[in-house]
């Protein structure tokens, strides 16, 4: 019997892929020649010279077989070019080249979200190896695969339908068959729009509240119209608590938000994940004015000693009859909680009689009306 020549012999090519060092024993499949008489198959690397070649293990073949199958540990071989070893039954030795991948490239942090409305998105991809990727496809429309900025950008097709997941495609180069990342692209109904919002009145206070403002730590009521309906409620705040959020009807909701955070942040409720905010103001912490007095104690030319009492009142650095001019205050506030009393200096006369107070909180460079009068 004629024994069979062995430059055929070749990988299949799900078996060249499947060819990742550090996988443990894999399963391989040879084929391109009758095996029957093959009795070595052994890997060595082409780089490390003192690497020990790495036997595979098969069951002896008692027949024509077309295709041979062998185990061989991954763990012992290294990522790179190896040659594949195979010994016939009369002693002759035939090589070919094997290349031993490192780990496929895969995605991290869930799929990716694309909005069914007509138009090219931009999508960011994080993973492992993503620079060994050469280009994308997926079924639910075209993909553009720009490696360098490992983004791509995705156009979906009109019968791509909303709450849908597919399966993203990659090439890698090296490889013969693409990796597959089930779920890597999930479609979002098109992005809702805030119509109209409005906001339950606000308590005044002793001190200014702009329009653009909330107040830290006093809720906050809202009815808010979309564009259309939500997959479900929102849930994210930004500088706050979101306490309530009820559906009223189709896209109309009602929203209670606790104001939380630094003085200065800007509060917003996220509509949906990655869309449309709901801007609710400024945050701002006012001071609590509960009494005004003018002492007759003279502090300089057209200038008298007076006391504000309240609460919060360290956040007042100027006091002044309008929101421009305003006398620096020099003094810290006395007392705790709401009983701190704060010794300031006042321009003389008022411009009227019982004329509002202004003061300057840290920060900012208009006076706020107050409701202290003399």
């Amino acid at each position: 019997h004629a024994l069979p020549d062995l430059t055929a012999v070749r990988l299949t090519e799900a078996s060249a892929d499947a060819l990742e060092a550090g996988k443990g024993r894999v399963r391989l499949r040879l084929t391109g020649v009758d095996f029957q008489f093959v009795t070595k198959v052994e890997f060595e690397s082409v780089a490390d010279a003192l690497a020990e070649k790495v036997a595979a293990r098969f069951v002896p073949l008692k027949g024509p077989a077309p295709e041979l199958e062998l185990e061989v540990d991954t763990d012992r071989l290294r990522q790179g070019a190896h040659r594949l070893w195979l010994t016939r039954a009369d002693g002759e030795v035939h090589a070919f080249a094997a290349m031993v991948h490192g780990p496929a490239p895969r995605l991290t942090g869930g799929p990716s979200m694309v909005r069914q409305d007509g138009s090219a998105q931009r999508i960011r991809l994080t993973g492992e190896r993503l620079e060994e990727v050469e280009r994308l496809e997926f079924a639910g429309g075209t993909v553009q695969w720009l490696r360098e900025l490992r983004e791509a950008e995705v156009r979906l097709n009109p019968q791509t339908l909303p709450g849908t997941s597919w399966e993203l495609t990659a090439w890698v180069g090296g490889r013969n068959l693409p990796v597959k990342w089930p779920d890597g692209i999930r479609v979002l109904p098109p992005a809702v729009r805030v119509v109209s919002v409005q906001r339950a009145a606000r308590t005044a206070g002793s001190v200014e509240l702009l329009d653009s403002e909330v107040d830290a730590g006093v809720a906050v009521s809202l009815a808010v119209k979309l564009s259309g309906p939500l997959a479900e409620a929102p849930k994210v705040a930004r500088c706050g608590q979101l306490e309530r959020a009820d559906r009223l009807s189709e896209g109309e909701w009602f929203l209670v938000l606790r104001p939380e955070g630094v003085d200065g942040c800007r509060v917003s409720v996220e509509v949906e994940p990655g869309g449309a905010e709901i801007a609710v103001g400024k945050l701002v912490r006012r001071p609590d004015l509960t009494g005004f007095t003018l002492s007759g104690e003279a502090a300089g030319e057209n200038q008298y000693w007076g006391e504000l009492m309240g609460s919060g009142l360290e956040r007042i650095v100027r006091v002044g009859w309008n929101e421009r001019d305003g006398v620096p205050i020099t003094e810290l506030p006395a007392g705790e909680g709401g009983r701190q009393k704060l010794r300031l200096v006042v321009p003389w006369p008022a411009p009227a009689p019982r004329a509002p107070l202004y003061i300057w909180l840290r920060g900012e460079t208009a006076g706020r009306r107050t409701n202290a009068r003399l």
